[in-house]
């Protein structure tokens, strides 16, 4: 079941007045949505806050479960009474994210949720739901809002509660607002990677994770959802602007594995990994394809078995694949990352 993005007001069927009773265990509503496969189609889904958890369920199957915590620098509380439920796709990409008011011990919050699709074990892809952020009444006081539906829209969307974006410009607009309301220590980037004219956006918070989205039949599609960097060997991220090509390199047993990856955006999804790259600094005694603690202990530095791999093509030779590897690395490659605070990519995007 997939969720029509709505921008729309209550007669698009994505609000819901949420009920609660006196003890705030449970609290329940239907909400009519329509479905990608069926325009006409509604499907009820049932809400409940129950043990401190929103639980989305249709036809008594429960189809996804949300946390409602809410951090703050030195405590964590959660919802106790859920208020308003609203459906409407404030990240940009056409599937439907949620917003849900409630009540805490710390007054009234806005919880954030973006909607994604994911393939299940059949290869099906299946709607679920990411904790995205949360608003404070008294943040969207700040932001020259009350905590209303129409009040909640703006803050998220500003003028755009149509969210109709004719632009990369305005698109890109929309995410960084977004993503800084999620997280205000983001940093962002305008890249050009591939061979067209319109850039891709790069949100990132420094040393952790990285965004990437590019505009693509006026929406959002995103080809790096929060990629971790700065552990475990992995460096981070770089592109061969101009190319569509990116590049990821990781060390692994302290570098002595270590692999380069070269990956493009396909028709469908987030980027992937056409070729791949392996250098053993250490000699394989054994050839078991690891390092043992005798062969790092007498052999590690020593240049090993360099291999080359092609994702799509197990018959594509070593020598052609190396040929096409060294011609990427004969081009420059510049680190992908945030490199301006939200205020600054907002002036580059007017």
């Amino acid at each position: 079941m997939a969720f029509l993005a709505s921008c729309g007001n209550k007669a698009d069927g994505f609000s819901s007045n949420v009920s609660s009773n006196e003890s705030a265990d449970i609290s329940t509503s239907q909400v009519s949505v329509t479905t990608k496969t069926d325009d006409v189609a509604k499907n009820e889904i049932n809400i409940e806050l129950s043990n401190d958890e929103l639980v989305l369920s249709k036809n008594g199957k429960i189809i996804e479960t949300l946390p409602t915590y809410i951090n703050l620098a030195d405590e964590q509380f959660n919802l106790s009474k859920v208020l308003q439920v609203l459906f409407f796709d404030y990240t940009a990409d056409d599937i439907t994210d949620i917003a849900v008011l409630g009540e805490s011990i710390h007054g009234e919050y806005v919880l954030l949720y973006n909607g994604m699709l994911l393939e299940n074990e059949s290869g099906i892809k299946e709607d679920t739901f990411g904790y995205f952020g949360n608003l404070s009444k008294a943040q969207l006081n700040e932001m020259g809002c009350d905590i209303t539906e129409d009040g909640i829209k703006r803050a998220l969307l500003g003028d755009n509660t149509e969210c109709i974006y004719n632009s990369y410009r305005e698109l890109y607009t929309q995410l960084a607002r977004a993503y800084h309301i999620s997280n205000s220590e983001y940093m962002y980037d305008l890249i050009y990677a591939d061979e067209d004219e319109i850039p891709e956006l790069v949100i990132n918070k420094l040393g952790y994770y990285v965004y990437l989205f590019t505009y693509e039949n006026s929406k959002a599609r995103c080809l790096m959802d929060k990629w971790g960097y700065g552990a475990m060997g992995n460096h981070g991220y770089s592109y061969f602007p101009g190319t569509g090509i990116y590049y990821n390199n990781n060390a692994d047993y302290a570098g002595a594995i270590y692999t380069e990856s070269y990956m493009s955006k396909h028709e469908n999804g987030e980027i992937q990994t056409d070729y791949w790259v392996q250098t053993n600094y250490f000699q394989d005694i054994d050839e078991d394809g690891m390092p043992s603690y005798e062969e790092l202990n007498t052999t590690f530095g020593d240049v090993g078995k360099i291999e080359y791999h092609c994702v799509f093509d197990e018959n594509m030779s070593e020598d052609d694949i190396k040929k096409i590897v060294d011609n990427y690395n004969k081009q420059e490659l510049v680190e992908l990352g945030g490199k301006y605070e939200y205020e600054t990519i907002m002036l580059q995007l007017q």
